[in-house]
């Protein structure tokens, strides 16, 4: 059967916030590890809101254990001390929003992988939605054949399979049935087998037939 050599998981990287490109601390080709920095942007607004937030945060959890005390003490109205309590947990959602936009400013793989595509340069203003890099898993590649329905029985999950490319002469790559579709295209006659391939970057490449 043919087909062509895939990558059972491939994303496109956006930043979640809009800044400037500070940095850029890789290049199309680069091999990455998951949590690596790939991008950072100009975080000094950022900070700045994290620690304004913090520092509201604590000042008024100062104030409310007064407001406890005062109200376990019947000095103050419930309505005073539910008000005060409201006040925190707002400050505390503000405060958990501003160190999640700050983390959102380093720009991190989601994944070990390969870099096959990069669209951001230093300087550059980006918001959300916009393409960073294309990032592929190279440890998980595979191959989609479709097989006549008469070889249903016989295909089984974790049969051994071979795979050679005219790309790559006289070498004999292993292979294994990783995936059975378990219904037939009444069009075709086919069903769809998914082929892992045990190969690890060494030698096939995404988009090899």
């Amino acid at each position: 059967f043919s087909s062509t050599v895939e990558t059972e998981a491939a994303v496109e990287i956006h930043p979640e916030v809009s800044g400037q490109v500070e940095a850029v601390l890789v290049e199309e080709g680069d091999q990455v590890a998951a949590g690596d920095l790939l991008v950072a942007l100009d975080n000094d607004q950022a900070r700045l809101e994290d620690r304004e937030s913090a520092s509201n945060l604590r000042y008024l959890e100062g104030s409310f254990d007064r407001t406890d005390e005062m109200y376990k003490r019947k000095l103050i109205s419930e309505q005073a001390y539910e008000d005060k309590l409201h006040e925190l947990e707002q400050a505390r959602m503000r405060q958990e929003r501003a160190s999640l936009a700050l983390t959102h400013t380093e720009i991190r793989a989601p994944f070990s992988g390969v870099l096959t595509s990069r669209q951001v340069q230093v300087g550059a203003r980006v918001a959300p939605g916009a393409k960073l890099f294309d990032l592929i898993k190279l440890d998980d590649m595979i191959a989609r054949v479709h097989v006549p329905g008469r070889y249903m029985r016989t295909v089984r999950v974790g049969q051994v399979a071979e795979v050679e490319s005219d790309f790559i002469e006289d070498m004999l790559f292993a292979g294994y049935v990783k995936r059975i579709s378990p219904i037939v295209d009444p069009s075709s006659g086919t069903f769809k087998v998914t082929v892992g391939l045990r190969d690890r970057w060494q030698h096939l490449r995404p988009g090899i037939f």
